[in-house]
C-alpha cells in the first residue's frame, strides 16, 4: 500500500461510515482505534495488515480523528491477544468474508497455475493476483507463510507442466543436439563447451567479428529448432527462463531434470539465434560506416602530410611572383624553382585540389580500394546468413540488387555478365555513377565492387529506419510484429488508450498545431531568455544554452530522508541493506554471472581461535 495519501483520498477511502460506528461504539482507547483501522484496511485491501508498519501513519491519524482518540495509542494495540482474533472474526462477518480452507488453498494454487503464472513472473505480482482472487470470492487470503508455500507449489507445478509440454515436442535428434551443447571438450588443456562458445559476445566492428558471429549463428541454427516454437509463449515467461539459463554454468544445467534442462537450452538457443542475428546486422551497419570513415581518415592523413610540406605559403608565393616579374623571359627551372622548389609546388597543387570538388571523388576511390582489398570478404557471410525482407514497394530495388550480388558471389570478373538486369535507380547516387558504370553503351558495364558498396550503403540506411527488416531478428524484425496480435480487432481501444485519433488527417493537424505553438514560443522567448545565446563561430551560428538550475528535491524524498535519520540515526546504507535482506531476503534473487569463488582463509589458527 502507498504511504502518502492526499486529503481528498483520505476522506474518500478511509471515511468511517455511520453504519460502521455501531461496531466501535462500545470500545475504548487502543482497542477502539485498532478495531477501526482493521475494519477500514480490510474493506480496502480484502485482508488484514501483516504488521503495524504496513499501515501508513497518516491513515491512522485520519481514522483516529474521526473516532475521537489519539493516534499515538496505535502502538498500544496488541495483535496477538484473543481480542484481536475476535475483532478479525467480527470484521469478516460484517464484510461477508470467510477464512480460507484447505480446499480454497488448493483451488487458489490451481488458478495460479492455469491463469497467472504464464503471464506474471515477479513474486509481488503473483501475490497481488492471489489477493485479488480471494477478494473477488469474499475469502480472507491465507496467512503469509501459507500463501508463500501455495505460490512456491504453483510455480513448481507450472514449471513442470510447461517443460513437459515442450519436451514432448522435441525430436530425439534435437534433444541429442541440445545435450551435446553441454558436453565438455579439451582444447589446449582447458575444458570448454559449445554452449559457452555460443555465449561469447562479438568484438568491435570488423571482418573478424563478422566471421565469428556468422560461425556462432550457424552453430546455433544447426540445432534445428523450429523458428516459431515459442511463438505463443508470453515474453515475460521466456525472459524469466532466458535470464536463468544465462547465469548458470554447464555443471548446474546438467543437474536439472531432463525436461527442464532441454527446455532451458531450447529457450537459450532460440533467443541466441535472435541475438546473434541482431549482432550480425549491427556489425554490418557499423562496418559499412567504418569503411567510409577509414577512407576519409586515410585520405586526410595523406593530405595532412602533404600540407605540412607547404609552410610559409604567402612568403614563398611573394618570392615566386617577384622572381617571375623581375625575369619574365627566364627559364622556369632557373627563375621559379629557386624561389619555390618543385616539390613545394606539387604539394601546393595537391592542397588546392584537395579542397576542391575532387576531394569527395578521392574519398570514394579510397573507399573502393579498401573495400576491394579487405572488406569485400565479409559479403558472403552477410548475404548467406541474413534474409532481408521489405513490404515497401519503393524499396524493392534494394532486395533485387541483393539478389543480383548474392547470385554472383562465386563468379570472377569485375563486370556483371551480359543479360543481367542490375537496378541502379534509388541505389547508385549520382556522384558514385562514374565509378559504378564503366561504359554507358548497350548494355551497361557495371563495376561489381563499386556497385556492392552502393548497395551496402543504402542497405545500412534502410536497416536503421527499419524500412528493410531481417527474418529471425528481434531488433530489426518486421515492424508489424511490434504491434499487439489483436491490434486490428482492438484498434479503437489501443488508439483511445494512447490518446491518438483514428483519423490520420486529424492527428497530423493536431501535431502540426502543437509544433507551431512550440516554435512560436521558442521564437518569442529566445530574445529575452538570458540562458540562451547565439554565437557566431567561423561563419556558423550556433545556439549556446546555459545549464539549467537544479530543481529542489521532491517532497517525498525529503520526508524519506528525514524519517530514516529519525529512526536510524548514524546508520550506514550497508547496515540498512543487511537489515532489509534479513527481513525480505531479496538477495535470493541475485545470481552471479560467473562461477563462485572463495578466498582462502590465511588467518593464523591461534588468532582465529582467540577471536
Amino acid at each position: 500500500m502507498k504511504q502518502y495519501w492526499t486529503k481528498e483520498e483520505l476522506e474518500t477511502v478511509w471515511l468511517v461510515l455511520p453504519n460502521e460506528e455501531s461496531l466501535i461504539r462500545n470500545k475504548r482507547g487502543a482497542t477502539r482505534l485498532g478495531y477501526a483501522v482493521f475494519l477500514k484496511w480490510f474493506q480496502h485491501e480484502g485482508r488484514f495488515p501483516s504488521n503495524r508498519a504496513d499501515v501508513p501513519l497518516v491513515v491512522v491519524a485520519h481514522i483516529a480523528s474521526q473516532i475521537g482518540v489519539e493516534a499515538d495509542i496505535w502502538s498500544e494495540y496488541s495483535w496477538q491477544e484473543r481480542s484481536a482474533e475476535y475483532h478479525r472474526a467480527s470484521i469478516r462477518s460484517f464484510c461477508g468474508f470467510r477464512e480460507a480452507t484447505l480446499n480454497d488453498g488448493q483451488m487458489l494454487e490451481d488458478w495460479l497455475v492455469q491463469e497467472v503464472l504464464m503471464r506474471e513472473q515477479t513474486q509481488e505480482r503473483v501475490r497481488e493476483c492471489a489477493f485479488d482472487y480471494c477478494r473477488r470470492r469474499s475469502i480472507e487470503p491465507p496467512g503469509a507463510e501459507r500463501l508463500k508455500r501455495i505460490i512456491i507449489n504453483a510455480v513448481n507445478r507450472q514449471e513442470i507442466l510447461f517443460c513437459d509440454s515442450f519436451f514432448k515436442r522435441f525430436s530425439s535428434a534435437a534433444v541429442e543436439s541440445l545435450e551435446a551443447l553441454l558436453q565438455a571438450s579439451d582444447e589446449s588443456g582447458t575444458t570448454w563447451t559449445i554452449w559457452q562458445n555460443l555465449k561469447k559476445e562479438p568484438g568491435k566492428a570488423g571482418l573478424e567479428s563478422i566471421n565469428e558471429t556468422a560461425f556462432r549463428l550457424n552453430l546455433a541454427r544447426k540445432i534445428g529448432l523450429p523458428p516459431d516454437i515459442f511463438k505463443n509463449v508470453q515474453p515475460q515467461l521466456l525472459e524469466k527462463y532466458a535470464k536463468q539459463v544465462s547465469v548458470e554454468e554447464p555443471h548446474e544445467l546438467r543437474r536439472h531434470a531432463k525436461p527442464l534442462k532441454i527446455t532451458l537450452l531450447a529457450i537459450f538457443i532460440s533467443r541466441r539465434v535472435e541475438e546473434l542475428t541482431d549482432h550480425l546486422v549491427d556489425l554490418l551497419v557499423e562496418t559499412v560506416h567504418k569503411m567510409s570513415k577509414n577512407a576519409e581518415t586515410k585520405l586526410e592523413t595523406s593530405l595532412g602530410e602533404a600540407l605540412q610540406k607547404t609552410p610559409q605559403k604567402i612568403a614563398k608565393l611573394y618570392s615566386m611572383a617577384k622572381a617571375a616579374v623581375t625575369t619574365p623571359e627566364g627559364v622556369v627551372s632557373e627563375v621559379i624553382y629557386p624561389a619555390a622548389p618543385e616539390k613545394w609546388l606539387m604539394a601546393l597543387i595537391q592542397e588546392v585540389e584537395s579542397k576542391g570538388p575532387g576531394y569527395r571523388g578521392k574519398v570514394r576511390m579510397a573507399l573502393h580500394r579498401s573495400y576491394q582489398a579487405h572488406y569485400r570478404r565479409m559479403l558472403p557471410k552477410l548475404l548467406n546468413n541474413l534474409e532481408f525482407q521489405c513490404t515497401n514497394k519503393q524499396r524493392q530495388p534494394i532486395l533485387q540488387a541483393l539478389d543480383v550480388i548474392k547470385s554472383h558471389l562465386g563468379r570472377k570478373g569485375t563486370i556483371y555478365p551480359k543479360g543481367i538486369t542490375v537496378p541502379l535507380d534509388g541505389i547508385v547516387a549520382a556522384d558514385w555513377r562514374p565509378l559504378v558504370v564503366e561504359d554507358d553503351g548497350e548494355p551497361l558495364k557495371i563495376n561489381r565492387t563499386a556497385y556492392e558498396i552502393c548497395v551496402l550503403k543504402i542497405l545500412r540506411e534502410r536497416l536503421r529506419c527499419r524500412e528493410i527488416w531481417v527474418v529471425g531478428s528481434r531488433r530489426y524484425r518486421d515492424p508489424e510484429e511490434d504491434l499487439p496480435q489483436d491490434f486490428e480487432v482492438k484498434r479503437e481501444a489501443y488508439y483511445s488508450e494512447l490518446g491518438i485519433p483514428l483519423d490520420a488527417k486529424a492527428y497530423t493537424q493536431a501535431l502540426r498545431e502543437e509544433m507551431n505553438r512550440s516554435l512560436k514560443a521558442l521564437n518569442n522567448g529566445m530574445p529575452t531568455n538570458p540562458k540562451v545565446k547565439v554565437i557566431a563561430k567561423k561563419d556558423v551560428f550556433r545556439l549556446c544554452v546555459s545549464p539549467v538550475e537544479a530543481l529542489p528535491d521532491p517532497e517525498n524524498i525529503a520526508l524519506l530522508k528525514h524519517e530514516i535519520i529519525k529512526r536510524w540515526s548514524g546508520t550506514s546504507l550497508l547496515d540498512i541493506l543487511k537489515e532489509t535482506d534479513l527481513r525480505v531476503n531479496f538477495t535470493q534473487w541475485l545470481r552471479s554471472g560467473t562461477e563462485k569463488s572463495r578466498m582462502d582463509n590465511i588467518m593464523d589458527p591461534e588468532i582465529r581461535t582467540v577471536g
